[in-house]
């Protein structure tokens, strides 16, 4: 039961009750003619209608009690209401923030494989200028290599003779 039908149940039943409290004193107010015992009979109607008092004052205080414990459950809801309200704005910033990062993080893989994929290349490069750079290396040294041999059989051979040393600067 929501708390709005609590209090149009509760409103009802206290018009219910006023409307037989106010019918019980007209009925019980009305002189009865016919018996000659009005006395006692007056004395009868005045207990009930003291008794019938009593009730309507503990039906007030419950009432009132009721009316009092809906206020405090109607505080608490609205409490409870803000706090959800606060609970479910605080969540919907943290879906917004995961989903940020769930973006950053997707768009950093991507930068990585990018990244990875470059210096794959990279490396592969550089193997191709190495292999480059040894290969010019190589045939440089195999040509000056081939020069020199090729110089080595152009030049003829000179006989060293030994140029004698004057006797006599020798001393």
């Amino acid at each position: 039961m929501k708390y709005h039908d609590c209090i149009i149940y509760n409103s009802n039943m206290k018009k219910i009750l006023y409307i037989f409290i106010v019918f019980f004193m007209i009925s019980c107010s009305g002189e009865n003619v016919s018996n000659a015992n009005n006395s006692d009979e007056n004395s009868d109607l005045s207990n009930l209608l003291d008794i019938a008092n009593k009730e309507i004052s503990k039906l007030a205080e419950s009432s009132a009690e009721k009316d009092g414990l809906i206020d405090r459950i109607t505080q608490e809801l609205s409490s409870t209401n803000k706090s959800i309200d606060i609970l479910n704005n605080s969540l919907e910033a943290l879906k917004l923030q995961y989903n940020d990062l769930n973006n950053k993080n997707l768009n950093l893989s991507n930068e990585i494989e990018k990244l990875l994929e470059e210096k794959l290349l990279l490396e592969m490069s550089i193997k191709n200028l190495r292999t480059q750079y040894e290969a010019s290396t190589i045939e440089k040294s195999v040509e000056g290599n081939n020069s020199k041999n090729i110089q080595k059989q152009e030049k003829p051979k000179d006989p060293k003779i030994p140029t004698p040393v004057p006797s006599g600067l020798n001393k």
